[in-house]
């Protein structure tokens, strides 16, 4: 019992590092993308509640932890890279296309301390695998397309790019812009499903980045 317990005691620490390893503006990104991924996942509780074989309340915090999760298979890319503005090499732009299954490669290894059940491990797989599949079958690393792509999965790929063309923007009306740019690829990159469950919860959302208590940039330094 005491050797086990020091091993797991390892892992947990071993995935720290890993997880402190990531740039602090994908590790704030992530962040967001969890909160607000779990704010429009609440349209579909049951559902989800089904899927997953959790409660509802187990479903928005694993959600939550899901998105902390989701990119952190980004932890091999260099914040130098991570920061150019130039277009990245062919070996940095591989990194970049292998992240996803990086991801799911991290969290099935440390599996044993990050999840208690099976569907919080499951909710941090689909948004980690998938976050980058896109609804006509154009995104990758595996190049699904429609309801092949998990119902969280397609949630989380919309806010994962909401967040950061908000922050890119950087200006007075970036919220509305990231929005315009949302509802332009409806159909293409965003299913009907997930843009409909958007603007049910659009004032909601809007709060969350320009509210009395809204979240910080993700991507300033």
């Amino acid at each position: 019992m005491v050797i086990n317990d020091l091993v797991l005691y390892a892992q947990k620490d071993e995935f720290d590092k890993t997880y402190l390893s990531l740039n602090k503006k994908i590790r704030a990104h992530s962040v967001h993308v969890g909160l607000v991924t779990a704010t429009l996942a609440n349209s579909f509780k049951k559902e989800l509640s089904e899927i997953y074989s959790l409660s509802s309340d187990a479903v928005y915090m694993a959600i939550c932890n899901g998105g902390c999760y989701h990119d952190i298979g980004l932890c091999f890319l260099q914040d130098k890279i991570y920061d150019k503005n130039s277009p990245q090499d062919t070996d940095e732009a591989e990194t970049i296309f292998c992240h996803p299954e990086q991801t799911g490669n991290i969290l099935n290894r440390y599996a044993c301390v990050l999840f208690e059940e099976e569907g919080e491990k499951q909710i941090a797989l689909d948004m980690g695998l998938y976050h980058h599949e896109r609804h006509d079958g154009s995104g990758y690393p595996f190049g699904i397309s429609g309801d092949d792509i998990p119902l969280l999965a397609q949630l989380c790929a919309l806010i994962d790019v909401l967040d950061k063309a908000i922050d890119l923007r950087r200006s007075g009306n970036a919220f509305d812009r990231a929005v315009d740019k949302i509802r332009e690829y409806k159909g293409r990159w965003f299913s009907p499903v997930a843009i409909e469950c958007f603007e049910r919860n659009y004032n909601e959302i809007r709060d969350l980045y320009l509210g009395k208590h809204k979240i910080v940039p993700a991507m300033h330094k």
